[in-house]
């Protein structure tokens, strides 16, 4: 229980309010439940706690409702709580992470390698995967995603390290071509385990072997 001992006497707005959503959340198998239908249920949980001594809770906190930012920080503290107390929430706010991200997910193709290149001198920056099917495939950077900033250096941490990445196909106007191309555009990069050095070295092998190709292919093309 959130207060498993209660001095009656001292009992507070929050304390009251964090119990009533507590109990509310311990009432649901979020486990099994819909994405939407636990952001309803959280929401809700929330609502009725609030609810119940609002005037109290923002007396206790010295908070003005039309305020944002107290209003905010308030909400931050008491979600912090429910965390630290609650095992009720800790489930909710577990399987929302995980119910969310598996909805980002569902929409997007998903192609598994290691990283070989970024360039991030070219706008937009470009990325090459070398995909368990031997072959090198480029996704394009368009807009920050989540974790996008552990690549503000480049892939060199990345070596041996296989990655998911998350894309969809964006079709753009090449202003240069005059054509319409299409892109694979990162909407998400997931670490997965290293491989060991020796496949390591021999994905870099087959890397460089095909940058030769690539630059024969141009200079016959010329």
């Amino acid at each position: 229980m959130l207060l498993a001992q209660w001095s009656f006497a001292q009992v507070t707005a929050s304390e009251v309010i964090l119990q009533k959503v507590c109990n509310c959340m311990g009432g649901y198998e979020f486990e099994t439940m819909e994405y939407k239908r636990m952001l309803v249920v959280g929401d809700s949980c929330m609502e009725r706690g609030l609810l119940s001594n609002l005037t109290g809770l923002l007396s206790e906190y010295g908070v003005d409702m039309e305020d944002d930012k107290s209003m905010q920080k308030m909400g931050e503290v008491l979600a912090n709580r429910l965390f630290s107390d609650c095992e009720a929430y800790r489930n909710y706010a577990t399987y929302i992470a995980i119910k969310k991200l598996e909805e980002e997910r569902e929409p997007y193709q998903i192609t598994e390698g290691v990283l070989v290149k970024l360039d991030l001198e070219r706008q937009p920056p470009l990325f090459v995967l070398w995909t368990t099917e031997d072959e090198a495939l480029d996704f394009t950077w368009f807009r920050e995603f989540d974790g996008s900033a552990r690549f503000f250096g480049g892939v060199k941490d990345y070596e041996n390290q296989r990655v998911e990445i998350f894309w969809e196909e964006l079709e753009l106007y090449d202003p240069l071509q005059q054509n319409y191309k299409i892109h694979r555009e990162i909407k998400l990069i997931e670490d997965l385990d290293k491989v060991a050095k020796k496949e390591g070295k021999a994905i870099l092998k087959k890397w460089k072997k095909y940058q030769k190709w690539q630059k024969r292919q141009k200079k016959a093309k010329k």
